[in-house]
């Protein structure tokens, strides 16, 4: 823009755009609320069709994952552990906790339960610092709080200017 009035042309241009594009999303918003119901109620069907399935699914899993871990504890692995049990039983039995057809995959986890000591361990050893992500919502909402005021070390706040549409003409 090089002046006030092609400013103002440009304003009245996007006051176009936004008419016909309102008008496009007008003709097809019915086409889209019939499709997206009957997606929907597919869905439903398909969820109501398979969910005996996948309780059955879920609870022999857990009776397969419980009889696995049994097994590894009678081999005297410690409790707690995932790990895979010895090849020979004291049974005789050689199956070693193998099902035809299914495998065992271990699955391990963690949770912070101490945040501040996670903090100050992540602090003593830099390589860590990966395994904390800042919280953007929380620090974009510092941002529109207090503006160029806000001062965080290793922050950056700075504004991005939008163009939006305005109600008055």
């Amino acid at each position: 823009m090089t002046n006030h009035q092609a400013a103002e042309l440009a304003g009245r241009w996007r006051q176009e755009i936004d008419a016909r594009e309102r008008r496009i999303l007008q003709w097809f918003a019915p086409a889209k609320q019939a499709a997206f119901k009957a997606h929907a109620a597919l869905c439903r069907q398909e969820n109501e069709a398979l969910a005996p399935y996948r309780e059955a699914r879920r609870a022999v899993n857990a009776k397969l994952a419980a009889w696995r871990l049994a097994l590894g504890h009678e081999d005297g692995l410690t409790g707690g552990t995932c790990e895979a049990a010895a090849a020979e039983r004291s049974d005789g039995a050689q199956d070693g906790g193998r099902v035809e057809s299914v495998s065992f995959r271990e699955n391990w986890r963690a949770e912070v339960v101490d945040k501040l000591a996670l903090l100050k361990a992540i602090a003593q050893r830099p390589e860590l610092v990966n395994l904390v992500d800042p919280n953007l919502n929380a620090l974009n909402h510092l941002a529109r709080a207090h503006k160029n005021a806000l001062d965080l070390p290793g922050v950056r706040v700075w504004c991005d200017l939008t163009v939006a549409a305005s109600r008055r003409q």
